[in-house]
């Protein structure tokens, strides 16, 4: 028998399968909180492809933040009652909005939805 048989045998000698042991045919690569697996390309056109992905994936979530920053800062103002101030950031709400869906980040229906609850949120005020 050879090394790699023997780390598999039992105690009585016979041979188990490492698919009935639980081990896949190719182990996974896993972060330390086991959340996601970690890619990694052997391929030079797939590590690009991966480095290009996180810049985007980067950006996007930064376009997302300033949709709910300003939202956030509407929140504030009409918890105040402050009509005029959450009215002055409804424009600044609106280029987030259509920057976003502009780079689709976000789908354009959605930013249209956006802006109009919050305008239809002020309004009511």
């Amino acid at each position: 028998m050879s090394s790699a048989e023997t780390t598999l045998a039992d105690s009585d000698g016979r041979l188990e399968s490492p698919l009935s042991l639980g081990y896949h045919s190719r182990p996974r690569k896993r972060d330390a909180d086991h959340s996601e697996v970690i890619a990694i390309p052997n391929i030079r056109s797939a590590a690009k492809r991966l480095r290009q992905s996180e810049v985007r994936r980067q950006r996007n979530r930064a376009r997302k933040r300033a949709i709910r920053r300003v939202t956030h800062q509407i929140k504030a103002y009409l918890a105040a009652n402050d009509k005029s101030g959450a009215e002055g950031l409804l424009p600044a709400l609106n280029r987030a909005a259509d920057k976003a869906a502009q780079r689709n980040a976000i789908h354009k229906n959605k930013a249209s939805r956006i802006k109009s609850q919050w305008a239809r949120r002020i309004a009511e005020l």
